[in-house]
């Protein structure tokens, strides 16, 4: 029996840990490293490599992509970071999503008005 009450608690704080970890992770400033699109990685183009991201606690968050701004809000829903465009986004995109959030990488999709996937990898500004 002890054995399963040391199991049940050691479940409740990873879970309970997890669901803290992606809102922590995501709010602060990522800068891009690397883009793909059509299964390629390339190099960052001279207008994008000063491009950023940054979530705000307030579940915002702001940027700039190939030099145009973005904005838009964030959420977290299980575990999982949902984001939402912005009216005000210069930037259009069909949808917006993240793939991957850990403490020292973000990796997020989207689809350009002409239907190009394209996948941004960004580290932790400094």
């Amino acid at each position: 029996m002890k054995k399963f009450t040391t199991l049940l608690f050691l479940i409740v704080i990873t879970v309970y840990s997890f669901g803290q970890t992606a809102s922590e992770n995501i709010t602060k400033k990522w800068s891009l490293s690397e883009l793909e699109e059509f299964g390629e990685k390339f190099a960052l183009a001279e207008e994008q490599k000063n491009d950023w991201i940054t979530f705000t606690a307030d579940n915002k968050y702001s940027g700039t992509l190939s030099s145009e701004a973005i904005e838009g809000t964030w959420s977290e829903k299980g575990g999982k970071i949902y984001l939402s465009k912005g009216a005000a986004s210069v930037f259009n995109v069909n949808w917006i999503k993240v793939i991957t959030l850990e403490a020292n990488s973000l990796v997020i999709t989207y689809q350009s008005e002409d239907l190009i996937k394209t996948t941004l990898y960004y580290i932790p500004a400094e």
